[in-house]
């Protein structure tokens, strides 16, 4: 986060109510693990469900042809 973010995130808080900071920190306590100390438990996926939300975004990013992604050059002038 940048300090020009910081500060306006500070101003929007600032503009906030005490029932709004409050819903805020509710929120941000239940992304947490609802503040029993742990982080909340990731999403388990199956290796097919994983793959499919793989595929799905790499397939949303352009492929480069321009890129030499060889062994050779990877590994160049390492010996």
């Amino acid at each position: 986060m940048t300090q020009e973010d910081a500060q306006q995130l500070e101003r929007l808080i600032d503009a906030m109510d005490e029932r709004e900071k409050q819903e805020l920190v509710e929120k941000l306590v239940r992304s947490m693990g609802g503040g029993n100390g742990h982080a909340a438990e990731p999403e388990t996926l199956s290796n097919d469900e994983w793959q499919r939300k793989l595929d799905a975004w790499a397939s949303g990013h352009p492929q480069n042809p321009n890129v030499d992604d060889s062994r050779d050059s990877i590994y160049a002038g390492r010996g």
